[in-house]
């Protein structure tokens, strides 16, 4: 047992310091910090020019009662996934390897967020502020904006991203799913997103998982293999054809 273990620990040292799989991680750490820049900038433009969005009513909302409480579970629940997500990872190798994807694909889903609550400039129903601690700074700094849940969609897109994966025949999804279902009724029992921004999440999760970003990754790089796509898409970028190319037989 402990030899397997030990194994185990070198290989995942292996890929940690595997060359590429560090140009992986720098890159969507790049692109990381330009969403993060992009969050906050409109943020900053939705706070400024909408200081008294409107408040809409939900029916959903109107029918379950506010419990204050659930703003809490919803953290823990958030760090339980986060542990378990850890667990999946770090217990195979092929897995660690997609990281960079997953990364990347959050980000996207963020970047894509940041934009959309400039749009639908709604009131927040449950401000941070009034539950959770000012040393949040994520909390006090990012939970702006409703439309779309951020949320509701970081946490289905982990549920679902090994899908494919399975421990003993059950599918990895099934580990981390019901940790993200309980972040997502929990928001709805806070009242911290109309239910709207749930709902919405939904399709936003199943756009980010299921579209071919390698449909407008330009051709020049999509053999990169430092970039992380080339870590498993619906189709893998050295198998692509382009019709118009014409073959070189010399």
């Amino acid at each position: 047992m402990n030899k397997r273990i030990t194994s185990h620990i070198r290989k995942i040292n292996g890929v940690l310091h595997d060359a590429i799989f560090i140009k992986q991680m720098l890159w969507v750490g790049v692109f990381g910090f330009v969403v993060v820049v992009s969050i906050l900038a409109n943020i900053a433009f939705l706070r400024a020019t909408y200081p008294n969005p409107p408040h809409p009513p939900d029916r959903i909302l109107d029918i379950i009662p506010q419990n204050g409480d659930f703003v809490q579970y919803g953290e823990i629940f958030s760090q339980i996934q986060a542990g378990v997500m850890g667990i999946v990872v770090f217990s195979s190798t092929s897995r660690l390897r997609k990281i960079p994807r997953l990364f990347f694909l959050l980000s996207v889903m963020f970047m894509l967020r940041g934009f959309a609550i400039t749009l639908t400039p709604l009131a927040q129903i449950t401000p941070p502020s009034e539950y959770l601690a000012e040393s949040n700074v994520i909390a006090q700094y990012f939970y702006h904006g409703m439309f779309f849940s951020g949320h509701s969609s970081s946490a289905l897109i982990q549920a679902f991203f090994f899908w494919n994966d399975r421990f003993r025949g059950i599918r990895l999804t099934w580990f981390v799913l019901p940790f993200a279902i309980a972040q997502v009724a929990s928001m709805i029992i806070g009242h911290q997103h109309y239910s709207i921004d749930i709902f919405a999440a939904f399709f936003v999760v199943y756009f980010v998982l299921t579209f071919d970003f390698m449909r407008i990754v330009p051709v020049s790089i999509r053999d990169i293999n430092w970039m992380p796509w080339n870590t498993g898409w619906a189709t893998a970028p050295s198998s692509r054809v382009n019709p118009d190319r014409v073959p070189n037989n010399s």
